[in-house]
């Protein structure tokens, strides 16, 4: 018979096994030759030398997102001269006056209960005085105004990044209008949305800022709506000052607001109804004791506000 030679399949294998011979044989000459340690040792340390040599990646932490509130007054009224010379408020003239200061009309300031000196406010020592002229009690007359939904003083808190230390916060005063619902305490229910006033001022400053808690930001110019004796009066109130203690309700608690209203705006709720505007001569016959002019007449009379505020929402939509 004749050799038919080898078959493909074998002719196949015999190459595969030639090539593979060739390849070791070439790893092995490399090896020995005094360059290195072979191709096939060499890639995997290269490999590992690499992954032990880069810098491992930096963690990336998003910043977190800035939040927004907004509060409502539920609790509002004059603060006091606790005892003589004592009482709550802001230095709103940068000065400390005494009663024989030419520049603060010769009023002199108070101090407040934590022994700082300069407090302005003069209304705070006139309250008593307020029975006395046939207005009634100062208090009660602003508490009405709110839980009548007279004076829906609000404050919108933007570019919040911390709440107990924030050195950068914005305030908008912002006024909203409707009847509010009451909680059982009797004060305005947390939580509820309120229409905007379409005269709101929306009085902004960007000098706000949260330290231990404690919310400051001023000064600013805006406007109160108050209800006296059955009458609404819009009164512009002139470098108000804002201190409140954040809560975790959302709210804001021990809450002061301090700031200088004009004499003449004060004679215009007088000149409205004849009884109060007898009050008020009463009550101003000795002038102000901020913003001199040129003759030295204190144009302004300081009060410190007391406030408590509570966490609201407003509507996206005007009221129809």
């Amino acid at each position: 018979m004749r050799d038919e030679g080898p078959t493909m399949s074998t002719v196949t294998h015999r190459l595969t096994t030639a090539l593979l011979l060739g390849a070791l044989g070439v790893a092995s000459g490399l090896g020995c030759d005094g360059g290195g340690e072979g191709v096939q040792a060499a890639v995997p340390d290269v490999l590992a030398d690499a992954a032990t040599d880069a810098p491992a990646a930096p963690e990336v932490t998003a910043p977190a997102a800035s939040t927004s509130k907004l509060v409502v007054l539920d609790r509002l009224g004059f603060a006091p001269e606790t005892s003589p010379g004592v009482g709550d408020g802001f230095d709103l003239d940068g000065r400390v006056s005494g009663p024989g200061d030419p520049g603060g009309c010769f009023e002199p300031d108070l101090v407040s209960p934590a022994g700082l000196p300069g407090v302005d406010n003069k209304l705070g020592t006139l309250l008593p005085l307020f029975a006395v002229a046939g207005i009634g009690a100062a208090d009660a007359l602003l508490q009405n105004s709110v839980d009548e939904g007279g004076l829906l003083l609000m404050m919108q808190i933007d570019g919040v990044d911390d709440l107990r230390d924030d050195d950068s916060v914005t305030i908008t005063v912002r006024t909203g209008q409707g009847k509010p619902l009451m909680a059982t305490d009797g004060l305005i229910l947390p939580g509820q949305t309120f229409h905007l006033r379409p005269d709101s001022p929306d009085t902004r400053t960007e000098s706000g800022r949260i330290e231990g808690g404690i919310l400051t930001a001023g000064p600013v110019d805006t406007w109160l709506r108050v209800r006296v004796l059955g009458l609404d009066y819009e009164l512009p109130v002139h470098g108000a000052w804002i201190r409140g203690r954040v809560t975790e309700e959302g709210g804001l608690a021990d809450g002061v607001i301090g700031a200088g209203v004009a004499i003449t705006d004060l004679q215009k709720i007088g000149d409205r109804d004849s009884a109060v505007g007898g009050a008020m001569e009463l009550l101003f016959a000795e002038g102000g004791d901020l913003a001199p002019d040129a003759t030295g007449a204190c144009q302004q009379v300081s009060a410190s506000l007391a406030f408590t505020a509570v966490s609201a929402f407003l509507f996206e939509d005007p009221e129809p």
